[in-house]
């Protein structure tokens, strides 16, 4: 899912609730040239034009290339994601604790800022 197109904002928030049977969930932002596919390809949020969470499998990505991510989400919890394009960060926060091991999970590129960004989630 991708939310509708709108103009770049210097910060942005959005939640998500994990509901039941909800498996491998990446959640993040994806740039307007990120490309959408109606098939199963393996590929999603976190590759190419994106940046993605996902405390199931503990892990971040961006644009293809992972780390660890040592915070852990489960069936009930909501997610909280911030993009704050001044500061040029991605946050994360879990039933409202944006603590360690939440908070920042990326500093972004500079040059990434110049364009927008919107928020996108992807699950199996």
């Amino acid at each position: 899912m991708r939310l509708e197109q709108r103009p770049p904002r210097s910060k942005s928030y959005y939640e998500l609730h994990l509901l039941a049977g909800v498996i491998n969930p990446q959640f993040g932002f994806v740039s307007a040239r990120f490309e959408r596919c109606r098939v199963a390809t393996g590929r999603g949020v976190g590759d190419d034009e994106s940046r993605a969470v996902d405390g199931c499998r503990g892990g971040v990505w961006n644009k293809g290339e992972s780390e660890e991510y040592l915070g852990r989400w489960k069936e009930g919890d909501v997610i909280g994601l911030a993009w704050d394009l001044e500061q040029r960060q991605l946050l994360v926060a879990v039933n409202g604790d944006s603590s360690p091991p939440n908070g920042v999970v990326f500093q972004i590129e500079e040059h990434a800022v110049q364009h927008a960004m919107y928020a996108a989630f992807v699950a199996s």
